[in-house]
């Protein structure tokens, strides 16, 4: 029997009572029994081949019931399910398209009494790629090794190698060594690397990848780094962007190698170094769940013709090495001692690979590191390309001082601390849940870590110490387990599903909108940098109301970036209850939604603590913020009627100074609209007239406002003797009368908006196509050579030419014009 201790027995008490006060009826017993709790698995890729899901994590608390299962499709084009009554049915009969589609799945399971909560999972179908062209060289796969994708020279559109290239013929090649085989998987591409058909964006899609690695490691946990040589590197960023864009931690890419290569991009779009320099761009930005992307550039004669380099946020290393050596010497730095020296953080090559020492390194975007290698194929010296321009030496790896791996520790404690990691300026000691979570920060001081640790946040506590360098970059140790004996627990919750995480983010990922995400205080910060994703989320405390509580659940965003990124639809009710949010470039920033940050302490040492789009403005209620409010005016915003008024006859125009007349008896609600005031028109006579005139013919333009009741045949932005912009059909839908000069007729939704809520609505124009929008998403749109030319003032809230039956009745609110395509 587990000896508990005093501090243990005091925290599972109080777990008790949380899951009691916030928990859901899923967690009541009845008769004795408890109810079983459904894990569907995580997302698989697809392209015709069948996929099988996995129950297998669902369980009974209990652990005495046998479980029976349940699954159900919920969404997406139909697909045949075997097997649905067991825990890993069988998924078939996918049909590819030009576009991603998704099929979601629901799983109950059942221990012959009660019925769990659905989980549900999704099955992502990925378009058509044609034929697939990868081979894994040491096959085979295996989940505990990391990943190499090595694209070789020749064609960067299709991998093509031409004849007599530094003697190598055919059509694709393989990386074809042995020791780094020993270490990693090893894919390439014998037969070329063309990129998906038809998927030019104009970056080359490689969906096929997804889709293989979700086959041969569906949990996979391990590092994957892309490496390109010569015209290989366009497509190994193209593949670091494909995988990214998932947002999936198990087959995200953070570290891209080029060698000597990307010096032209796909041929059919004319291939450019500023085509290649736009895609490091696009990758460097495609972080997944808050860990950096970061690059390292080889380069030697096909490159130099690109000197000077316009851009200096990657690991640069220069070499005198002819075009295929450069590839030789990347390849032979995995066995060469004067290539494996740390030598002062002046090193490159293989050392920093997902095979190498120095794995776990994370580049900041900084100017700060190019260095240069003066020797031959085995043997030589790394040293600065111009020490006094670039002057930047990276951190060396930690070598973590501690209870061996799997030890017990005992309340009286231990140290948790490291070696000295040379050009560091600070440690953090992290803890986790897992090796792969390492989310609760418990110190972060200038000097290796030396306090005795006595309480932990698990019953298996995984633990580290990430070390980082004045320029920001950061490296740390493989994780290593204890087994404490004073476990504090600390949790992640989502109450609407009874689901517990090992990240803040993984709980995100995981919850669907309208869901609640709670975590518990404790002495330990979590150290996340956290991506919304859009989403209409809570993310709270266990009891906002309590100051206690608020000031020990801390989000620490370590400077990586904004702590909390809400984006997505002004209509993604997100909130933020609270919290302590501290410590990101920014605290919280927030681009499309419009969250409410409740009872929350928002601290940035770096003067920002909020910064909002014009368009997201939050609504905070009794928090307490300690740094700026920034608000970024979009440079495409060409007029915003914001009707936050409070009295007169004027309505202010923020952007183009084109104010509006208040005409009628309208009301000003001061207090009363979606962001901040709005004005209320009677349906009788009362509305805005302004002084802006605005040719829709002249160029893209979108339009969007917040409004909320209207009748049938009512208008809520015309132009004087012109069209209707925004109005309502018979059956109370949005439409526009915006249109072609001739043959054309008004575009109709479906979308009823007058149903006395608020919406927002929105006209998009992007050249070719009219676009209606209903609350982020697109309602209705068909294609137009043209829009007709127009000039006279706008009216906000009546008809075109104020006749009767068109004025409004309702509220409307921050009406916008943009010289932009706002994308639903």
């Amino acid at each position: 029997m587990k000896n508990f201790s005093h501090v243990r027995i005091v925290n599972l008490l109080i777990g008790i009572v949380i899951v009691i006060v916030v928990g859901t009826g899923s967690m009541n017993a009845v008769k004795g029994n408890e109810y079983p709790v459904a894990e569907a698995g995580l997302p698989r890729y697809a392209a015709i081949e069948p996929v099988v899901l996995d129950g297998t994590g669902s369980y009974d608390l209990d652990e005495s019931d046998l479980l029976s299962y349940t699954w159900q499709q919920l969404s997406g084009p139909s697909v045949t399910i075997t097997d649905a009554n067991t825990a890993a049915p069988t998924i078939s009969d996918f049909i590819q398209t030009d576009e991603i589609q998704e099929c979601q799945f629901k799983l109950l399971v059942n221990d012959g009494e009660l019925t769990s909560l659905p989980d549900t999972v999704k099955v992502i179908i990925v378009p058509d790629f044609g034929g697939s062209t990868l081979e894994l060289e040491n096959p085979p796969f295996d989940t505990n090794k990391p990943t190499i994708v090595y694209f070789g020279g020749g064609d960067a559109g299709s991998g093509n190698v031409i004849d007599g290239m530094n003697g190598l013929t055919g059509p694709g090649q393989l990386w074809n060594e042995n020791v780094w085989k020993s270490l990693a998987n090893v894919i390439s591409f014998p037969e070329g690397y063309y990129p998906d058909a038809s998927h030019y964006e104009p970056w080359a899609t490689y969906y096929q990848y997804g889709v293989y690695l979700s086959r041969v490691a569906p949990n996979y946990q391990q590092p994957i780094q892309p490496m390109g040589f010569s015209g290989g590197g366009m497509p190994n960023l193209d593949l670091g962007i494909r995988l990214n864009s998932y947002s999936d931690t198990r087959y995200a890419v953070h570290h891209v190698t080029t060698i000597d290569g990307a010096t032209r991009a796909q041929p059919q779009f004319g291939g450019s170094w500023d085509l290649y320099l736009q895609g490091v761009e696009l990758f460097l930005n495609s972080s997944v769940d808050g860990e950096p992307c970061w690059l390292d550039f080889y380069y030697g004669s096909l490159a130099y013709q690109y000197e000077p380099f316009p851009r200096t946020d990657i690991l640069w290393i220069r070499s005198g090495f002819d075009h295929g050596s450069v590839r030789d010497w990347y390849r032979s730095s995995i066995t060469s001692s004067d290539m494996n020296q740390f030598n002062g953080g002046v090193v490159a090559g293989a050392y920093w690979s997902v095979v190498g020492p120095g794995k776990n390194l994370q580049i900041a975007r900084s100017d700060a590191y190019y260095f240069e290698w003066d020797g031959d194929m085995q043997s030589g010296s790394m040293d600065f390309y111009d020490e006094t321009q670039f002057p930047g030496r990276l951190p060396e790896p930690v070598t973590l001082i501690g209870p061996e791996d799997g030890s017990f520790v005992d309340v009286d404690g231990a140290i948790l601390s490291c070696e000295v990691s040379e050009n560091s300026i600070g440690y953090q000691l992290l803890f986790g849940q897992d090796p792969y979570h390492m989310v609760y920060l418990y110190s972060d001081t200038p000097v290796p870590p030396n306090e005795q640790v006595t309480i932990y946040p698990f019953e298996k506590t995984w633990w580290t110490v990430k070390a980082y360098n004045q320029y920001g970059s950061t490296i740390y140790a493989d994780p290593i387990s204890i087994i404490p004996e004073n476990v504090m627990l600390q949790s992640i919750e989502n109450i609407t599903t009874t689901k517990q995480y090992s990240s803040i983010q993984q709980a995100i990922n995981d919850a669907l909108d309208g869901q609640e995400i709670v975590i518990s205080p404790g002495i330990f910060q979590y150290y996340e940098n956290l991506d919304f994703k859009g989403k209409s989320l809570t993310l709270r405390s266990i009891d906002p109301n309590d100051p206690n509580v608020v000031a020990n659940t801390v989000i620490n965003g370590s400077n990586r970036g904004p702590t909390i990124q809400l984006s997505g639809s002004p209509v993604a009710s997100c909130s933020l209850t609270g919290l302590t949010i501290t410590s990101g470039t920014v605290s919280i920033s927030c681009d499309g939604a419009i969250p409410t940050i409740q009872n929350c302490t928002v601290v940035n040492d770096g003067s920002i603590a909020i910064e909002h789009w014009d368009y997201s403005e939050p609504t905070i209620i009794d928090s307490n913020i300690l740094g700026q409010i920034n608000e970024i005016i979009d440079q495409k915003l060409a007029v915003c009627w914001p009707l936050d008024e409070t009295t007169g006859f004027k309505a202010e125009e923020r952007v183009a100074g084109k104010y509006g007349y208040v005409l009628g008896e309208s009301v000003w609600r001061p207090e009363g609209g979606m962001v901040n005031g709005a004005i209320e028109f009677n349906g009788i006579d009362s509305y805005v007239y302004t002084t802006l005139d605005f040719n829709p013919s002249s160029g893209v333009f979108s339009v969007l406002a917040w409004i909320k009741g209207g009748s049938p045949g009512q208008v809520i932005l015309s132009q004087v003797n012109a069209a209707n912009w925004l109005s309502v059909d018979s059956n109370g839908s949005l439409m526009t009368e915006l249109k072609q000069e001739q043959y054309s007729s008004a575009l109709l939704s479906q979308t009823v908006i007058t149903d006395g809520d608020w919406h927002l609505v929105g006209f998009i124009w992007d050249g070719n196509k009219r676009i209606l929008y209903v609350d982020g998403e697109t309602v209705a749109e068909d294609t137009q050579d043209n829009l007709s030319s127009s000039e006279g003032n706008l009216l906000i809230g009546t008809g075109n030419n104020t006749e009767a039956g068109t004025f409004w009745n309702g509220l409307i609110d921050d009406v916008r014009i943009y010289n932009r395509v706002i994308t639903p």
